[in-house]
């Protein structure tokens, strides 16, 4: 018998994101928002895949954690848009000077 739970997905653009640290800190960020179970990250994208049980989480909560970061919640992406997002230019070609410094 199978009693894995079924986790809703939503998937959030994300900009800043530059390399596999990138992801590893937004995960661990993402992970302290109540009632997410598993997050999935691609900075090569510029999305973060969310998954979550019952209620789902709002972008200002996913913004609010990424405060104080170099990262920012752009927006909720469809299924329409996941087909068709493109990481913005700038996140892609702007290297991060708080990584290059400190």
């Amino acid at each position: 018998m199978n009693t894995k739970k079924q986790c809703n997905e939503l998937v959030v653009a994300i900009d800043g994101m530059t390399c596999k640290s990138c992801e590893v800190l937004i995960e661990q960020k993402l992970q302290t928002i109540r009632g997410i179970d598993h997050i999935s990250v691609q900075s090569d994208k510029g999305i973060a895949r969310i998954c979550y049980q019952e209620k789902m989480p709002a972008i200002q909560d996913v913004r609010s954690v990424l405060g104080g970061t170099d990262y920012s919640a752009i927006r909720f992406l469809d299924k329409r848009e996941q087909k068709t997002y493109r990481k913005p230019q700038s996140a892609v070609a702007r290297p991060k000077i708080s990584r290059i410094i400190g």
